[in-house]
């Protein structure tokens, strides 16, 4: 007695195919590839991440070793770079090719093509540094700007979720360090700080906020808002990692400050509208609530922590646990070191955190008071 198959979307395509039910498969396996493929573990694109950066690291050591590169050759880091490039995207295209049914890479294969981006990547910008003068403020600049368009080629053309989220979050990062230590190239630096955050901001709202996030998009949509959550302590604190050159006041309050205080409560704000809309209306006293809370934390030096319950309120909306879990770690360590930083008595700081305290209980007992009152009109 044979035991029975187990269903897969191949069977089922078979099924329907010889039931004259799809007018064209190719379409559909296209489409479930793509919006509906499994998508690894948290630990799994972890160790894959690790296992890449060992394998680009020998790679690179064994070239150079070899003495193939040399520290002022730029030709033939472009040329070794572009053909690596180019031949790992040949190979993750070649891959992705499905003939009658749908393909998925094995670890290793997808290890080897991430190695093969990221020493292409490398070669690349190292072919463009080395063209520059040594003695050039236009180092960083040049990097994030070659980054970006290496980036960009990847992305749409690798389907791989590690590289479409570190890609983007590196050169992010590529260009604040840039503005960091070369912001007097610009004309006005504040204001192309604060265009940058702003316009950061509005692109991972949308991401997520525009329907149900794809599998094209959502690695840039995580990249963009953790980022620019990001950014926020370190444009904030006096003692961050990365200093920003802050000098440029409006209204008494730094330009990048303020920015960041409005663009963070504006787009606090539109999220739960907007996920207020997708659930019912919510009752004008919570509304209010709401907003006077978002004010508060924004005004009064909190943004870190706002920051924090935004990845939380995304996160649950998306019922995604990284966010979750990101968000909870930030909330923590933020009103911790709010608290820490707070230049008051013992006293005064008993008092701020007793009021938080019973700040969090009050909105617990209003929220499970609505939550049973609803219930019960129901």
């Amino acid at each position: 007695m044979t035991s029975p198959t187990k269903p897969n979307s191949k069977s089922l395509l078979d099924l329907l195919d010889q039931q004259n039910q799809i007018y064209d498969r190719n379409k559909v396996e296209k489409f479930i590839a793509q919006d509906h493929s499994t998508s690894s573990s948290l630990l799994i694109n972890c160790l894959s991440a690790i296992g890449v950066i060992f394998a680009t690291g020998f790679i690179i050591a064994a070239l150079f070793a070899s003495g193939l590169l040399r520290e002022n050759s730029s030709i033939f880091p472009l040329i070794l770079g572009t053909l690596t490039l180019g031949f790992t995207i040949f190979n993750a295209r070649a891959t992705e090719q499905t003939t009658g049914q749908i393909q998925d890479r094995s670890a290793l294969k997808e290890q080897l093509i991430l190695a093969g981006l990221v020493v292409g990547k490398f070669f690349i910008c190292w072919g463009i540094l080395a063209m520059l003068p040594s003695k050039s403020s236009l180092h960083l600049w040049a990097l994030a700007a070659t980054m970006t368009a290496v980036t960009t080629l990847t992305y749409c053309t690798v389907n791989s979720s590690i590289n479409r989220f570190m890609a983007p979050f590196i050169t992010l990062l590529l260009w604040l360090i840039s503005y960091a230590f070369h912001s007097k190239d610009l004309i006005y630096p504040e204001i192309a700080f604060s265009l940058f955050f702003v316009l950061l901001l509005t692109l991972a709202l949308w991401l997520h906020l525009n329907g149900k996030l794809k599998a094209f998009t959502a690695p840039l949509a995580y990249a963009a808002l953790i980022f620019t959550c990001t950014i926020i302590p370190i444009a904030l604190e006096k003692n961050a990692l990365i200093r920003l050159p802050t000098g440029t006041n409006l209204f008494g309050l730094p330009i990048i400050e303020l920015t960041i205080t409005i663009a963070l409560t504006l787009g606090f704000l539109v999220t739960l509208h907007h996920i207020a809309k997708q659930n019912g209306k919510p009752p004008l006293d919570l509304t209010i609530l709401t907003t006077t809370t978002i004010v508060i934390l924004s005004f009064f030096g909190m943004q870190n922590v706002l920051a924090a319950l935004l990845l939380l309120t995304i996160g649950y909306y998306k019922f995604n646990r990284p966010l979750l879990v990101i968000g909870i770690i930030s909330f923590i360590y933020f009103l911790s070191a709010y608290y820490y930083s707070l230049d008051q008595t013992l006293i005064y700081k008993s008092g701020v955190l007793l009021a938080s305290g019973l700040s969090f209980l009050a909105a617990w007992a209003y929220l499970h008071f609505m939550v049973n009152k609803k219930g019960e009109t129901k």
